[in-house]
């Protein structure tokens, strides 16, 4: 259900309709019958809302990646995130710096080169 049917309750249309309408016939729905119809909508979208996406999981641990082991000798991109250049412009300024060799492991945590 799109949020235009849920609001409106009909889909949009491109095309325009010429309806003639009768004098006796009122095109106008009561107020009542308008609640009942976007309360039964909401019902359904609140329905629809609380139902889990099955693939939810599956995008979760893809997003959680092992690091790929670095070794002395590899080369590696540097983020610009925390350093400072002479750039007048930070907008077009590059983003990473590099490539960078790694020359040697540093600490324990096998994080630090």
């Amino acid at each position: 259900m799109s949020p235009f049917f849920a609001n409106y309750g009909l889909h949009p249309h491109c095309t325009l309709q010429v309806m003639s309408i009768e004098p006796e016939a009122n095109p106008n729905p009561s107020i009542e019958e308008l609640t009942l119809k976007y309360h039964a909508i909401h019902d359904q979208q609140k329905k629809n809302s609380n139902v889990p996406k099955p693939n939810t999981r599956r995008t979760t641990t893809c997003d959680t990646r092992k690091l790929q082991p670095l070794s002395p000798g590899d080369l590696v991109w540097l983020s610009r995130r925390h350093i400072t250049t002479m750039h007048p412009s930070l907008k077009l300024d590059v983003k990473c710096l590099g490539p960078f060799k790694i020359l040697e492991v540093i600490r324990d945590s096998k994080l630090t080169f």
